[in-house]
């Protein structure tokens, strides 16, 4: 089976086999570049909370703030968590009496409660980052118009 497309070396497009000249200005024929300031080869979008879009704004609502509020949310949480868990181990180790399992409860609340709590706001960060992927795609899919 025949390869029916050919990468640019300079930018990494795919383009037909047919194709004389990449988007970005490189000859294929002459294998040279013959614009001056090609476009820079595109980098594939990261798993930051930051969007990775050119285009729209935040009325648009194509630049999500819902992640940084996750975020916040998330770490406020965290430390409600922590700090009543302390509160309940202390409450275990008061001077009157020693309360085995109060002190059990309370260091299950900080680690096991703090893990969870981490994974339902991933869970919802996960989301808001597929969005940014996706958004990306598009955006690299609109400027090869070989596809």
């Amino acid at each position: 089976m025949e390869n029916k497309t050919i990468e640019c070396p300079n930018c990494g497009l795919t383009n037909p086999t047919s194709a004389i000249r990449c988007d970005c200005g490189y000859d294929f024929v002459s294998k040279e570049l013959k614009q001056i300031n090609a476009i820079k080869k595109p980098t594939p979008p990261t798993h930051s909370l930051e969007p990775q879009h050119e285009s729209g704004g935040f009325l648009s609502f194509e630049n999500m703030i819902s992640p940084l509020l996750i975020k916040t949310i998330y770490f406020l949480c965290m430390i409600g968590i922590t700090v009543f868990s302390i509160i309940w181990i202390l409450k275990g180790v008061s001077k009157e009496n020693l309360d085995i399992k109060q002190i059990l409860i309370g260091t299950g609340i900080l680690v096991i409660g703090n893990i969870v709590w981490r994974i339902v706001c991933e869970a919802f960060i996960l989301t808001f980052s597929i969005h940014d992927v996706l958004v990306s795609i598009k955006i690299l899919l609109s400027k090869n118009k070989y596809i």
